[in-house]
């Protein structure tokens, strides 16, 4: 199906598909034909899941995963989309380097201070930022599952039993024996990455019901058993 990007999306635009839950409102969005944003880019497999992606970031080392697992580099061989990678070897002419110095220089980090470039993900929203995007939607940037309901019935109940029935909605969310398991690392240094978004003015959308940032908790400030009025 033939892309419908409007004349009026901005030039300045990314949309980054990453493999979390949320990414399967994109994909139904995208039966339509339409785009939200000029650019599309994906996370490793990912940019298997839709033809009009433009560009793969998958931060590997392909000669490494092809012992691993030859099917992932083949998949994503087979593209023929330009991958941002580690390394570049000859023998996956698809491979371009990642720009990791002026990465960092752009994000004004020297090398061997703390970082965020933890996950292909952190690295593709660094890149976007390089790249002088201004306007970036994460889709799929679920790193740890959501609550269920019945996590969300089950820790409101304990919290009510431990600490009384006047306890507000929000303590289900405190109670550490029913939080969901923790996903896989790079959620911290996302964050970090979003905050210096804020700083530069970038526009940042995340879709409904992501984990990422808390977003799909209901917004509340902490601590209060009435909600301020403000």
């Amino acid at each position: 199906m033939a892309s419908k990007t409007s004349t009026r999306v901005n030039p300045k635009s990314v949309t980054i598909l990453a493999m979390g839950g949320t990414t399967q409102q994109y994909l139904k969005y995208r039966e339509t034909g339409a785009r939200i944003s000029k650019h599309v880019w994906a996370i490793n497999e990912a940019g298997t899941w839709l033809d009009d992606v433009d560009l793969i970031i998958a931060m590997d080392d392909f000669r490494r995963d092809e012992k691993i697992d030859a099917e992932y580099v083949r998949k994503l061989m087979e593209t023929g989309k330009p991958i941002l990678a580690c390394t570049v070897y000859e023998e996956y002419p698809s491979l371009q380097e990642y720009p990791l110095k002026e990465v960092l220089d752009c994000l004004g980090i020297n090398p061997g201070d703390l970082h965020p470039l933890d996950n292909s993900c952190n690295y593709a929203l660094a890149y976007a930022m390089y790249k002088g995007m201004n306007e970036i939607n994460l889709i799929g940037y679920e790193f740890r599952p959501n609550y269920t309901r019945q996590q969300l019935y089950e820790a409101q109940k304990f919290a009510e039993e431990k600490y009384g029935d006047d306890v507000p909605d929000w303590f289900k969310f405190y109670m550490k024996d029913y939080m969901p398991q923790a996903g896989e690392p790079g959620e911290a240094g996302c964050c970090y990455l979003l905050g210096m978004c804020r700083e530069r003015k970038i526009k940042v959308d995340l879709p409904m019901g992501t984990t990422l940032m808390n977003a799909h908790w209901p917004r509340f400030y902490y601590g209060y058993t009435e909600q301020p009025d403000i």
